[in-house]
């Protein structure tokens, strides 16, 4: 993963704290994005119970032509 955001990209570096830099491997959204993400949802959906997914629409499930 790549942070481009001014005139020298840099790697996005898994670490604490994440930082840029050269790591030679760079990061993914398990290492950078997750671990905030959970942190934030973690206490907003704490104490509920899980929700099974929807069925799909059936309408999606039938094959087309063309």
């Amino acid at each position: 993963m790549v942070f481009a955001d001014g005139p020298n990209p840099s790697e996005i570096c898994p670490g604490d704290p994440v930082h840029l830099g050269d790591c030679g491997h760079g990061a993914f959204g398990g290492t950078v994005a997750a671990p905030p993400f959970f942190a934030a949802v973690d206490p907003l959906i704490a104490g509920r119970a899980d929700a099974p997914l929807p069925d799909p629409d059936p309408d999606y499930l039938q094959p087309r032509n063309g």
